[in-house]
């Protein structure tokens, strides 16, 4: 599974984004959205960094998370879970008492393990109970029922095209000289870490995005190029 928008604004919106490092309230040198890996005293990032760092760290975690957890989930679970393990890192998260009640079935106590991670240096932090708080609110939210017409829908919206179309102008200035089908799977690579299509497998959104960037290159090819030649 793939983390939503929905659960990246659940992690922005607690870690919140400085451009300094600083110590954070363990003691750890801190950067951009919670960034640690390499961050020392005196660092300084940009904005689109900070983003960058996010994601990076988001499409990496996934992996691990991915083989941890056992059982079937839907997306708001897996957000919620993600923003923790986000939060405390993989070494805590695996041998927590909510991974294993999940493993064992136990969604109903896995939830409520969540609350349990409300510390940091041993002192209870209300930063971190509303955290917690608001990630057992979203794994115990039902997930809205989406049909395949909604889906379609999703697929289809001109804000996805508009995305779609954006990474394809920027595929086609930054690597003039390559051959197209080696254009069309950067385009579908830099889109699979931008758009979220939801309750579709990763191998079948890479077809889908694929057909989009196709699209995408037509008109792009159509109209964008003959303008400007």
């Amino acid at each position: 599974m793939k983390t939503s928008k929905q659960g990246i604004n659940l992690i922005k919106q607690f870690e919140g984004c400085r451009l300094e490092a600083y110590q954070c309230s363990a003691g750890v040198w801190t950067i951009g959205y919670g960034y640690t890996v390499g961050v020392k005293q005196g660092d300084t990032i940009t904005q689109e960094q900070a983003e960058q760092y996010l994601i990076d760290y988001i499409r990496n975690a996934e992996k691990q998370l991915n083989q941890l957890i056992k059982v079937e989930v839907n997306q708001n679970q897996y957000d919620a879970l993600m923003s923790l393990f986000y939060n405390i890192g993989y070494s805590q998260f695996k041998d927590s008492t909510c991974l294993k009640r999940l493993n064992n079935n136990n969604y109903q106590g896995a939830a409520e393990a969540l609350l349990w991670w409300d510390k940091a240096g041993g002192k209870i932090l209300q930063g971190l109970v509303n955290r917690r708080n608001a990630e057992m609110e979203l794994f115990l939210e039902k997930e809205k029922d989406m049909n395949i017409v909604e889906k379609m829908n999703v697929l289809n919206s001109k804000e996805t095209f508009k995305k779609v179309q954006q990474v394809v102008e920027q595929v086609e200035l930054e690597h003039k000289g390559i051959d197209g089908q080696t254009k069309k799977q950067i385009a579908v690579k830099l889109l699979n870490e931008i758009i979220d299509i939801p309750f579709i497998s990763e191998s079948t959104e890479a077809i889908i995005l694929g057909i989009l960037v196709d699209k995408a290159v037509y008109y792009f090819n159509e109209f964008v190029w003959k303008k400007v030649s």
